[in-house]
């Protein structure tokens, strides 16, 4: 009985491997919505420089 319960485990290289690819494929995803946080972030600072600019041309040319 006690030769079964050992055949029946998975050899713990094999659990290093799939431990360690679970560990890559978090890190690869939180990586990736960082990213993508960040990129949104940097376009909504752009849009917010351009309107920003925009009204201050406006305004500069109103007050001549």
């Amino acid at each position: 009985m006690n030769k079964s319960n050992e055949a029946d485990r998975i050899p713990f290289p094999a659990v290093v491997v799939i431990a360690a690819l679970a560990v890559f494929g978090m890190v690869t995803l939180v990586q990736w919505l960082v990213g993508s946080f960040a990129g949104i972030l940097r376009f909504g600072l752009f849009l917010v420089i351009i309107v920003a600019a925009g009204s201050w041309v406006v305004s500069a040319k109103g007050k001549r």
